[in-house]
Formats: C-alpha cells, structure tokens, sequence
C-alpha cells in the first residue's frame, strides 16, 4: 500500500473541501442505512471520487497524461492504468 504525502493547509482550503465531503459522506449514509455494501464502501468511495479526480486533472491539463499524472502526484503509468481501470469499468455498467 503506498503512502500519503501531507499538503500544505496554506496552499488551498483544504478544510472547505473536508467539510464538503464530510458532509455529501454523512447524508449519503444516512440515506443509504442498511444497504451499504459491507466491507466495500471504502472502495466505493475511492472509485466515485478518484474518478472525477482523473478527470479533473486530464481538463486542466489539456488530456496530457503526463501533466496531470505530475498533479496528481502520481507516475504516468499508473494514471494510464486507472484510466483504462474505469474505462472498463464503465463499460461494464453500460
């Protein structure tokens, strides 16, 4: 498992974002009490979240790999392979 690096709270408003997610996090569970897949919600989030995060990152910097690999602290390679993860995934759900 790889490890996290710590952002500077000063280079943006990291507790905004913090709240915003808390906040979508704590009314989606309660909406969903009772059915939430057991042992996989962990996973859930990451993929709904880390998805529009690629794709973020692939319009700033114009669909450059590489760039947005660099942004997302991330070797190239492995955003390729998370982006063919979720193209494959979404084809699945089509």
């Amino acid at each position: 498992m790889g490890h996290s690096k710590k952002v500077q709270s000063s280079t943006y408003d990291s507790c905004s974002l913090k709240e915003v997610v808390e906040e979508y996090l704590r009314n989606f569970v309660d909406k969903h009490k009772g059915c939430l897949p057991e042992g996989e919600f962990h996973e859930l989030v990451i993929q709904q979240v880390e998805k529009p995060l690629i794709d973020i990152c692939l319009e700033i910097s114009n669909n450059n790999q590489t760039k947005a690999a660099q942004l997302l602290g991330m070797n190239r390679n492995t955003l390729k392979k998370k982006i063919q993860q979720y193209e494959n995934f979404c084809a699945k759900i089509d």
